[in-house]
């Protein structure tokens, strides 16, 4: 039954998009979009990789909008010096989603708490999102689909 809503939706979605004069500008990080998805657009443009200057400049504006008690200084010396090498360089390829994410949720782990934000927080995050990717690696296509699929399913 799942599937039959999804794919009542997708054929809505998809009979929207035929039927549409606006330019309609998507992105998406993935490379396996279905074949009618697919043969509908007429254009894609890569975007590179942002480097890690600039990822910096994202996590001390994210960590600037945090809104929690934080020592700004320790934390933005870990973003310029101990970032890139946190983990063997594990964390230099993120992009700004990824590290918006992270700041709110280490944000969350010191409200949670009660405590000072700091930089054991977003180390604490980092560390379970290496650990999670990890699994996602070594799960086989189906089943790792699969757990996607599930973890969307799943009360926030």
């Amino acid at each position: 039954m799942q599937d039959l809503k999804r794919y009542a939706i997708v054929s809505i979605f998809l009979h929207y998009l035929d039927d549409s004069d606006a330019l309609t500008l998507m992105t998406t990080t993935r490379v396996d979009l279905d074949p009618a998805f697919e043969s509908r657009v007429d254009m894609a443009i890569p975007l590179p990789n942002i480097s890690f200057e600039a990822q910096k400049r994202i996590w001390k504006t994210a960590v600037t909008h945090i809104g929690v008690n934080l020592n700004v200084n320790k934390v933005m010396r870990f973003i310029d010096c101990d970032l890139e090498t946190a983990e063997q360089g594990s964390y230099t390829a993120m992009n700004g989603r990824q590290i918006c994410s992270c700041i709110a949720a280490a944000a969350a782990l010191a409200r949670q708490s009660n405590e000072t934000f700091a930089t054991t927080h977003i180390r604490d995050v980092l560390k379970l999102g290496r650990e999670f990717r990890e699994l996602m690696d070594k799960t086989p296509g189906n089943a790792r689909a699969q757990m996607k699929h599930y973890a969307r399913l799943v009360p926030q």
